[in-house]
């Protein structure tokens, strides 16, 4: 679940590589979401604020949100 700095994550519909981090002041996340079909969507979040812990999920849904027709 761990690659080369790499978060993945299978989920029932979605295979997720996950990044994300902190520094005094910042806090990131990096989300690819593979949806199957060649359907890849990336989300990328910056903050100017210290461990904002909502990253990921509202890079997943971001994500979802643009796979909607």
């Amino acid at each position: 679940s761990y690659a080369m700095g790499w978060g993945i994550t299978q989920f029932p519909n979605v295979l997720e590589y996950s990044h994300g981090g902190n520094i005094p002041g910042y806090t990131a996340v990096n989300l690819i979401e593979f949806y199957g079909d060649g359907h890849f969507i990336s989300v990328v979040i910056l903050t100017n604020g210290d461990q904002v812990q909502v990253l990921t999920n509202t890079g997943r849904k971001l994500a979802l949100s643009a796979m909607a027709p």
